[in-house]
């Protein structure tokens, strides 16, 4: 496994480790009384990375199918907005996802304009594409362009 996706893994389950000064700063202070009572040579970071890898998640047509229709109701009710592209998609779909707490497979990175799953989109939208519902133009204003089943999302 690469570096990279250690970093990934980790930071997927909340155990990434701070990176910039402020994070540090406030990783000291949230850890300042903290006292290790465990073994530390008992610790075997090789086979916790190994036990994390074995653990797959099944993830089925229906789960990818859910998360392309949520994003065919949000862009079919934003669809006039100049502001909906890609990313505020996203947002969205991260805020639905959290807020409900809704099972739905996504992988978002944290990014500098927010949560950002670039598979997330490549798959969204050539589904979108295969089932007619709407076409993405990154150079046109209105990004998302309803098509000819534009509300077939719905049933």
């Amino acid at each position: 496994m690469k570096e990279k996706d250690i970093d990934s893994l980790l930071n997927s389950v909340g155990l990434g480790f701070p990176e910039t000064s402020n994070e540090i700063d406030l990783f000291k202070k949230v850890f300042v009384d903290y006292n290790f009572k465990s073994r530390i040579e008992a610790v075997d970071p090789i086979k916790i990375l190994e036990n994390a890898r074995q653990k797959t998640v099944n993830i089925s047509k229906v789960d990818y199918h859910k998360r392309t229709v949520l994003a065919a109701e949000i862009v079919f009710q934003l669809s006039n907005e100049w502001s909906l592209g890609h990313l505020k998609l996203q947002k969205l779909i991260y805020l639905c996802q959290h807020t409900t707490g809704m099972a739905i497979h996504t992988n978002f990175l944290k990014q500098a304009m927010g949560p950002y799953d670039p598979a997330l989109m490549r798959s969204i939208d050539s589904q979108f594409k295969k089932q007619k519902w709407f076409h993405y133009h990154s150079d046109r204003k209105q990004k998302y362009l309803p098509q000819k089943n534009a509300e077939e999302h719905e049933k």
